[in-house]
């Protein structure tokens, strides 16, 4: 099968002679709604031909076509040569690749450009060390083009970034020299996605290796030890000329460059670490999440903030931390390969017009890994891949059911479940149906323990005040918000973003007397329970924020005195708190 493609290399010829034979077969693997995976797992052609012919759907014929007619060094290490290696290699790359572009949720536009990013890393590495290195090579794969083209934050724009296969090689060489702080060839794949993710010029990663020497349980005092610069909080001061880690380090700073020179100089010494930003009552706020042991990932400095988010470096996709924070010894790469294999065989079989056995094999990772988010988002996907042929309503119901009973265990699946009733519960209801459906949502959320995470409360105040809004129930939807602002005067960030929210929805054409009864009701709350008067200034400064909020709900109700005495109060409140800090190096 093998020899043949690559003889040949008519991969579109090759993919439908394949699709015929694994059409009959799979019948035998997915009967009655459920897919046997020991049987299937155990045919090694069947489940090869299945990858092969995934990977010229996804990557296209043209593009591995291209990809074959690559030329190597002195007739060696050619793309030829890197197919046959990934299809016969017993290390299974094409297979173990593929695993982890599903898990990763790596997008179909994407694939041809990780494919062929794979080729450049396996290009530049010897032969007897392509095992060694196969989950580094497979991690630096998986990164999005924008990861690839990204700069970083380094400022001098005539000091060349490594690419992707150079911080690959560049670890590589490290981990040789036993310069790292972890051993990467005992990494697994999903872990070396935020190793590999790093864009520094050479210098930041040789000042990191000479400078930084924490140890992979300890690295959160890498974040500790950049003294806070609290003018730079105050009055938006940079010292920075590169932005280096030297300068950072010389400098001090705040939360966001303690939290870059954590993430980054542990990035470069093999420690997986992830930047994670989120809101909360003393305003904005950065910290770390990283790889403290085995299967352990931590929070660095959240001052229990439980908003936080990063930017999947392989999807592209805003992640909420605790993603990262619910993996243990048992969603580990290896527990998870069942999903992973199920998953792959789904995704060729509804791309042929197998939905029947490719529901079947999506339900089987939802039933094996329920508690994961990617389990749910792909049986979503699949379910939904053909807009003409929807599952009955019934099967959203339960969905949406199963979702919000497991969001307990795991917050990011009530994002699914919105999503379900969005999309296939909700779309063409009454405003009525929607009302007591938004209603019931956010009756589960305050089910949840006392949780309060920003992100789930202004969604789901969001998705219920649209209902109002599409009624044209002004009503109701000052009623809402004066519900939700009420509740939360106790939470700054919430506070504000809920009347940033109703603001929105009110909009420019709203009558004066709406926006006066928003200006009326937020003031009360405000002088009541959110000021606080002390002498937190980030608490301070995010009531300045709401403080002009308010002010700018009184102009457009039309009373222009009291708009210009709020703003005045707010301007003198944070002008003082900042004169505090005039010339300040730190607290």
């Amino acid at each position: 099968m093998v020899d043949n493609l690559l003889e040949k290399r008519d991969f579109a010829a090759f993919e439908n002679a394949m699709r015929a034979k694994i059409k009959e077969s799979i019948p035998a693997y997915t009967g009655n709604g459920k897919l046997n995976y020991g049987q299937y797992k155990n045919n090694r052609n069947l489940v090869q031909a299945v990858d092969i012919c995934l990977l010229i759907q996804m990557a296209t014929p043209a593009e591995l076509g291209k990809l074959a007619a690559r030329e190597g060094d002195d007739n060696d290490n050619s793309g030829a040569d890197f197919l046959r290696w990934a299809l016969r290699d017993k290390s299974r790359p094409l297979h173990l690749f593929l695993q982890s572009y599903m898990t990763q949720e790596g997008r179909d536009e994407n694939a041809a450009h990780s494919l062929n990013l794979f080729y450049q890393i396996w290009h530049d590495l010897e032969p007897k060390e392509r095992g060694k290195y196969l989950n580094l090579t497979i991690a630096g794969a998986l990164m999005s083009p924008a990861v690839c083209e990204s700069r970083g934050l380094y400022r001098d724009t005539n000091v060349p970034m490594l690419t992707v296969p150079e911080v690959c090689a560049y670890l590589r060489q490290m981990d040789a020299k036993k310069k790292l702080v972890t051993d990467i060839k005992k990494l697994s794949i999903s872990q070396l996605i935020h190793v590999v993710d790093v864009r520094l010029p050479q210098s930041e990663f040789d000042w990191a290796a000479e400078n930084t020497n924490y140890s992979q349980a300890n690295w959160g005092a890498a974040y500790n030890s950049i003294k806070y610069l609290m003018e730079r909080a105050a009055n938006n001061k940079d010292p920075y000329e590169n932005y280096s880690f030297e300068e950072i380090r010389k400098e001090g700073g705040v939360c966001r460059d303690q939290g870059y020179f954590a993430c980054n100089t542990g990035k470069c010494r093999g420690v997986p670490a992830v930047y994670i930003v989120g809101d909360g009552d003393r305003g904005p706020h950065a910290w770390m999440v990283n790889l403290t042991d085995a299967t352990t990932w931590v929070q660095t400095n959240s001052y229990g903030y439980n908003s936080g988010r990063f930017t999947n470096p392989c999807s592209g996709r805003s992640q909420h931390e605790s993603v990262l924070l619910n993996r243990d010894v048992k969603t580990t790469d290896a527990k998870m390969e069942p999903a992973a294999d199920a998953m792959v065989l789904a995704n060729y079989l509804v791309r042929i017009g197998c939905v029947t056995g490719a529901q079947s094999s999506a339900r089987y990772v939802t039933n094996a890994f329920p508690n994961e988010t990617v389990s749910w988002a792909h049986y979503i996907k699949i379910l939904g891949h053909d807009q003409e042929h929807l599952p009955p309503v019934s099967t959203w119901r339960k969905i949406d059911t199963d979702l919000i009973r497991l969001s307990k265990k795991n917050s990011e699946l009530l994002d699914l479940a919105a999503e379900v009733e969005d999309k296939y519960l909700l779309a063409g209801k009454n405003a009525a149906s929607k009302q007591m459906a938004m209603r019931r949502s956010m009756s589960q959320l305050n089910k949840r323990g006392g949780d309060d995470r920003a992100d789930l409360v202004l969604s789901a105040v969001e998705r219920q005040a649209e209902t109002y809004k599409e009624a044209n129930n002004l009503t109701g939807m000052a009623t809402l918000y004066r519900k939700q602002l009420k509740k939360y005067t106790k939470r700054g960030d919430i506070f504000g973003q809920l009347l940033s929210q109703y603001m929105s929805f009110l909009g420019d054409d709203a009558p004066p007397r709406a926006w006066s009864t928003l200006a009326k009701d937020a003031e009360k709350l405000y002088d009541k329970h959110v000021q606080s008067g002390g002498g937190d200034f980030f608490k301070l400064k995010k009531e300045v924020e709401i403080q002009k909020m308010i002010a700018s709900a009184w102009e457009k109700a039309g009373n222009s005195r009291k708009a210009e005495k709020l703003y005045q109060i707010a301007e003198e409140r944070l002008s003082r708190a900042q004169s505090q800090y005039q010339g300040e190096g730190d607290e």
